[in-house]
């Protein structure tokens, strides 16, 4: 047995029974015994960063380890955005990468691999010993399950003979329980800073997720009036409470955002209020912010230090500052009233807007809600990079926070393919969302082919508008040209039906009604042709921002 397939042995006996990769000279005897095993689904990709991509929308909606492999040299540089993405969000990404044979210091394909893991933030294991292959990958193993690694596999080692045993398991999950109480003075100053108050929010971010805390701040946000809010990541945590506003911060709808704007207090619980959550700050200005995390480089990192940070549990945090308050007599209605919960039943977004729909150039706020309402609703939403971004993330729902995957942790544009394919395969029995600006499509086109090949369930929409949008507001906020940020797109509709998907094409304001009748079963690319003049609001809200700082004119 050579190591190679000892570590295809491996795979499997540590659990995992899918890998996404794309075969080159470094490993392809590894990916060719993965396609010769009954137990592991082997999918193969067009481009590195798809596999990359494909691990992480797994992992994202899985929570287990995504696997890929890529090869050396190039196919290692070509998949650095998407292993850069998922390591900036947590994900638990497993690469193995081969590597060129050591001590060849003038091949061509040689690069300083742990220099480049290590600036893109992802953590490297290096086989370096035949004898002991199995054990390094499950070291690599274990160590993915809190983040993203690279698992270095040299090619001359690959190929040597293993004398061990392939069938040993890596080590199990450790199960961590944080019950980490803030002190008693921190909860009765907590306290006093909410009887203080008249008017509150409480925002959960991932951290709250993770905590399990969602029952404990419900009662906590009945008992002192607060509406509830998440971060984008928690997208849906709160969907089912009637006082729930949504997004806090730059994808706030309407009606939240004016509510936020009334807030005299935020409790933020295992949020990070980084500057999209606080519009840069200005959400929290002049009001009292407490923040509860258990990570305590959290605290004043994007925004002004809280006015009280609680370094703690999220649910043990608001069961005790709950028990405080009950114990105080206090409860207030706040926030909590019958006009407040009116309001929100009541709210419509297409009421926000002037709906700017011509034919061939849609409103893309109006084609957005369209979507929204003809889709599955049991759905996972893929978003992609690009100044259409907003509209999915405030006027598309989810189920849960779990089938909402932003694919833009890297602040990049066009790993959504990717990520949607391998969210598909993770959650089945879900249909995926994706919804891509065009010219993140054309990045990823390739990728398209993958989705017809494996007849994955994929509803594709595009709000295409023939431009780079974000660059071509820049350019004309600066006053410079924009001719060069506009392209030509080929009939999208025409190119997904020749790689095995159903394409639409909506124009009309009559064929995004239309949309509702439509079946929804089969892989599908809708090609939304939007009018890309209409300013998103966060974009707007940020060209303000800059301008008011003197950075542009």
């Amino acid at each position: 047995m050579r190591v190679y397939e000892a570590l295809a042995e491996a795979i499997p006996e540590a659990g995992i029974d899918v890998v996404f990769g794309l075969m080159g000279e470094g490993n392809l005897e590894l990916i060719s015994c993965l396609c010769a095993s009954e137990r592991i689904r082997y999918y193969a990709t067009r481009h590195e960063a798809g596999a990359v991509g494909m691990a992480d929308g797994f992992s994202r909606v899985t929570g287990a380890v995504g696997v890929c492999s890529v090869t050396q040299g190039p196919g290692f540089t070509n998949a650095l955005t998407a292993l850069t993405a998922a390591a900036r969000n947590g994900s638990r990404v497993l690469l193995l990468l081969p590597d060129t044979p050591r001590g060849e210091e003038t091949h061509p394909q040689k690069i300083d691999v742990p220099a480049v893991v290590a600036a893109v933030g992802s953590t490297l294991v290096d086989l370096t010993d035949a004898d002991a292959a199995v054990d390094a990958f499950a070291t690599a193993f274990a160590a993915a399950r809190n983040g993203t690694v690279v698992f270095r596999m040299p090619n001359d080692l690959q190929k040597l003979e293993y004398p061990g045993n392939s069938t040993r398991s890596a080590p199990a999950d450790t199960v961590v329980l944080t019950q980490a109480l803030p002190s008693a003075a921190a909860v009765e100053a907590a306290a006093d800073l909410i009887e203080r108050s008249e008017r509150l929010v409480l925002l959960a971010g991932r951290g709250a997720i993770a905590a399990g805390a969602k029952s404990e701040l419900l009662e906590l946000a009945n008992r002192i009036g607060a509406v509830t809010a998440t971060s984008l990541q928690a997208k849906g945590w709160f969907d089912e409470d009637p006082y729930g506003i949504g997004i806090f911060g730059g994808f706030a709808s309407s009606l939240g955002t004016e509510l936020i704007q009334e807030a005299d207090c935020v409790l933020a619980f295992g949020a990070s209020l980084n500057s999209w959550q606080t519009r840069t700050g200005e959400l929290l200005d002049g009001v009292t912010v407490v923040q509860c995390d258990t990570d305590s480089t959290a605290f004043g990192r994007y925004a002004a230090a809280p006015t009280l940070a609680l370094h703690a549990d999220a649910a043990a945090t608001a069961r005790v500052l709950a028990e405080e308050l009950a114990r105080r007599g206090h409860s207030s209605r706040g926030f909590r009233n019958d006009d407040v919960r009116r309001r929100l039943a009541e709210h419509d977004p297409l009421d926000d807007f002037v709906d700017e729909s011509t034919e061939g150039n849609l409103d893309p706020r109006a084609a957005v809600i369209a979507l929204d309402r003809a889709l599955p609703r049991d759905r996972t939403l893929v978003v992609d990079g690009g100044h259409f971004t907003g509209f999915p993330c405030m006027y598309m729902s989810v189920p849960e926070p779990a089938a909402f995957v932003f694919a833009i942790d890297f602040g990049s544009t066009g790993l959504g393919l990717g990520t949607a394919i391998g969210a598909a395969i993770g959650q089945p029995d879900r249909p995926v969302v994706l919804v891509v600006g065009d010219g993140g499509l054309m990045m990823s086109i390739a990728e398209l082919e993958t989705i017809g090949r494996y007849k994955l369930p994929i509803i594709i929409a595009v709000l295409n508008d023939g431009a780079l949008s974000s660059e071509a507001h820049h350019l004309r906020i600066r006053g410079l040209p924009a001719d060069a940020a506009y392209h030509e797109v080929p009939p999208l509709a025409s190119v997904a039906q020749a790689v095995g998907l159903r394409g639409l094409t909506v124009a009309t304001p009559e064929d995004l009604a239309a949309l509702k009748d439509q079946d929804f079963e089969s892989p599908t690319l809708i090609d939304v042709l939007i009018d890309g003049d209409v300013l998103a609001d966060w974009f707007a809200s940020f060209a303000r921002r800059a301008a008011e700082a003197g950075h542009w004119t």
